[in-house]
């Protein structure tokens, strides 16, 4: 199994060829209820079961790992990992809910309101700004399926993960 490199961008590659660490980009955020004394959150779908623009599927086994995994984990900004500037908040929860015909890993994540790129960040958030989050994991396992895409791509479906970290991006690859 390859050393973690949570830093590497995604790339398209052959199924046989997949470097094991990898991003798997998610779909929108929403500013959620902000309550006197406590850091306002950010609820985002961070993975889901359906097929992403890099032809991944999660397993529901998988993101049960990651169910488990991320909660506690910083969240960062543009997969940059210079502490303090690049850090967004942190997991506070997660959640499976099902949605649509599948099932989503929903985080809720607390901002850090001492950061002002998080800040401004969150801002843009509450004011309707489309961003996205994009989770790191360690690919343990994952089977080729006899499943293409709409561009003739073989369906992987990851059935095993380790989550390593994420970060809020501006263009999401899993468009749930």
């Amino acid at each position: 199994m390859a050393t973690a490199k949570p830093a590497i961008e995604p790339k398209v590659a052959a199924p046989a060829e997949r470097n094991p660490d990898f991003h798997l980009l998610t779909g929108a955020l929403k500013a959620g209820q902000e309550e006197e004394g406590k850091r306002p959150t950010v609820l985002a779908t961070a993975s889901s079961t359906a097929i992403d623009l890099e032809a991944d599927r999660f397993t529901a086994s998988a993101l049960a790992q990651m169910k488990s995994g991320f909660v506690g984990k910083i969240i960062f900004l543009n997969h940059s990992y210079k502490v303090p500037q690049d850090v967004f908040g942190v997991v506070e929860t997660t959640e499976l809910v099902k949605r649509e015909g599948r099932l989503d890993l929903d985080l809720s994540i607390g901002v850090e309101m001492n950061n002002p790129l998080a800040v401004q960040t969150y801002q843009y958030i509450k004011g309707g700004t489309v961003l996205g989050v994009s989770v790191g994991v360690i690919v343990t396992e994952a089977d080729k399926s006899e499943e293409e895409n709409e561009y003739g791509k073989t369906i992987v479906d990851i059935t095993g993960v380790i989550p390593l970290e994420a970060s809020i991006v501006g263009i999401p690859a899993n468009q749930t």
